[in-house]
């Protein structure tokens, strides 16, 4: 309890400006205002996050909690408005929506394959969108999808075309692309796995793809950041088999390892990395990296970021602070980074000196007393922000696993660009 006193004080006292480089707790609320939020009847182990019109969707952690839905139509009092029941067994981890395609895409995984659950992507039809109704599941078997980008076919030939790039994180083949322009028809129309072009097995944890979709950005979660060609599949003519672009000799790797994101700025040739590096004994924690994609064949990390608690001369004092301090969810909108940093909360960076980030925004969230499931692996400290932020009418959406939806107002550098946005999110073109 005296942690979490702490931790509300440190919130309620912040101070009153925010040094360049790293970060201390006390000034960890800056850049930001509280616009609503809602504690998702303080279930705890919230997950991923999605938005379609004036309703969120979040999944969660557990195998016997279903996706919440959420009214958004007063973002000052999000309000929960219904729940896709669960699949015994299974967590429904990450969701995906396209609100003008009336989608909403849900990743179930085993936690118990015992239970009868699914490994899928299983397609909803939200022309009311506080009431899902389910057309079609991709089944993967035995084989465990992690995460998945949404990547929209930008050509006036194809204008309806949708594509699923579901990263299997250690089932062979380590990624599938799955066609879910017919939500009612869904069909997988290639794979690719590292294991048969170089002889090294890929164990990908999350990709983006290219606006164009002419390049995908790999995060591999054991060998690093790695590129591939994916023009066939843009095109949608030929081999659509991803080619390799980067040689194992210059994947991409950084200290610790456990890549967790790698996230494209377009028009920039540059992508931001983040390593989700927690648990006992693993201190120091993951960081931001900028990285120089122009040669796709050589990519080059150019400028970094961590908060205080990432500092390695902090170890001793950030051990006892028992939390997860390390990178999660990244999206970028022009040169700004919001991050989620679990217990770091949200991060707000700096990129227009990509070699040299800086910090000019955070948020903590003042912790729920109790919740009903928490997951102890990421430690006591009871914060744990984790989706992907979404903009959406120029407020900021996110999810902590722990304390619930927030509903933010960036008020830092570039605060009227960012006031300005009606639509952005990281794992979706």
């Amino acid at each position: 309890m005296p942690r979490l006193i702490g931790l509300v004080a440190a919130i309620v006292v912040a101070a009153a400006t925010i040094a360049q480089g790293r970060v201390t707790l006390a000034q960890a609320t800056q850049g930001f205002e509280l616009v609503g939020a809602n504690d998702l009847g303080a279930r705890g182990m919230n997950a991923g996050l999605a938005i379609a019109g004036d309703c969120a969707y979040v999944g969660s952690r557990s195998a016997d909690q279903g996706t919440l839905i959420l009214d958004l139509s007063d973002p000052t009092a999000p309000s929960v408005a219904g729940e896709i029941p669960s699949n015994p067994g299974s967590t429904e981890r990450e969701v995906r929506a396209v609100a003008d395609r009336h989608l909403l895409i849900v990743l179930n995984y085993w936690l118990d394959p015992t239970a009868g659950g699914p490994n899928s992507l299983d397609l909803y039809d939200i022309t009311d969108c506080t009431a899902p109704i389910f057309r079609a599941r991709v089944d993967f078997g035995d084989a465990m999808p992690h995460e998945f980008f949404l990547w929209r076919d930008p050509s006036s030939q194809r204008r309806n075309r949708l594509l699923a790039y579901v990263t299997m994180w250690g089932h062979a083949p380590n990624l599938r692309v799955v066609d879910v322009s017919d939500p009612a028809r869904p069909v997988e129309v290639t794979s690719w796995d590292a294991a048969p072009v170089t002889g090294i097995a890929s164990r990908i944890h999350s990709l983006t793809v290219a606006p164009n979709g002419r390049r995908a950005y790999i995060a591999d979660w054991d060998t690093g950041l790695m590129v591939l060609d994916t023009t066939a599949l843009a095109r949608n003519r030929g081999d659509l088999t991803p080619a390799l672009l980067t040689p194992p000799d210059h994947w991409l790797t950084f200290p610790g390892g456990d890549l967790h994101s790698a996230v494209y700025m377009p028009g920039k040739a540059l992508v931001v990395t983040t390593q989700e590096i927690y648990g006992p004994g693993t201190c120091p924690y993951g960081e931001l990296h900028v990285v120089d994609v122009h040669d796709p064949a050589a990519p080059v990390p150019i400028g970094s970021f961590g908060i205080e608690e990432n500092d390695p001369a902090k170890c001793p004092s950030t051990a006892g602070l028992d939390g997860a301090f390390t990178t999660h969810n990244p999206l970028v909108v022009g040169d700004l980074a919001f991050v989620t940093w679990y217990a770091g909360g949200v991060r707000a960076v700096d990129l227009s000196d990509p070699a040299h980030p800086s910090e000019v925004g955070a948020f903590l969230p003042q912790p729920l007393p109790a919740v009903a499931a928490d997951d102890w692996t990421l430690g006591s400290y009871p914060v744990r922000m984790w989706s992907y932020p979404i903009i959406r009418n120029g407020l900021i959406y996110v999810v902590d696993i722990r304390n619930g939806l927030f509903v933010l107002k960036y008020t830092g550098k570039g605060a009227s660009t960012v006031g300005d946005i009606a639509w952005a999110e990281g794992n979706a073109t």
